[in-house]
């Protein structure tokens, strides 16, 4: 987190003259190899001004708060807050972390990519095929519950690392 210098696109800046495009290119392009993703924030837009009145004033969105994936699964109720700050020309990034999230079971989340595997229509098919015992409300909760332990399962085994896969598409 801080004081990056550049901004990832051009509404991220007011007044002055226009940063080129490739320079906003090139910060996201870093952004993506290091598979870092913006944290976004609340409060106001721009981190940085140069102070100046009237058509003078440049403010810019040059601070802020960038994790990877491991991290924000360590940390999934982080928050950044622009404070403002009367004796400097940024604002302050506030970092609400919320503690650190114990190892337990992960929410299951289905990623739309999976669907571009074929194999992932087995997976899911085999699930809902699968003879279950029980009340009609207990069957499609069973069949659910296995579904998301074999996609988890097939996610590490088939499907291996998010980011690899999506450099390679």
């Amino acid at each position: 987190m801080g004081d990056f210098n550049a901004i990832s696109s051009l509404s991220e800046k007011e007044g002055g003259n226009p940063t080129p495009s490739r320079y906003i290119d090139e910060f996201v392009s870093l952004m993506e190899d290091l598979e870092m993703a913006d944290l976004g924030y609340h409060g106001p837009a721009f981190t940085w001004s140069n102070n100046r009145l009237g058509a003078a004033n440049i403010r810019e969105r040059i601070d802020r708060v960038v994790a990877n994936v491991e991290w924000l699964n360590l940390f999934p109720l982080v928050s950044v807050d622009h404070v403002t700050t009367p004796s400097s020309d940024h604002v302050a990034l506030a970092v609400y972390v919320f503690g650190k999230v114990d190892s337990g079971p992960k929410p299951f989340r289905f990623h739309e990519m999976w669907t571009k595997d074929p194999s992932c229509m087995d997976v899911i098919k085999h699930c809902w095929r699968t003879h279950v015992h029980g009340s009609p409300s207990f069957i499609p909760n069973s069949k659910f519950v296995e579904m998301q332990s074999s996609l988890r399962v097939w996610n590490k085994t088939y499907f291996g690392n998010i980011f690899s896969q999506i450099k390679k598409r």
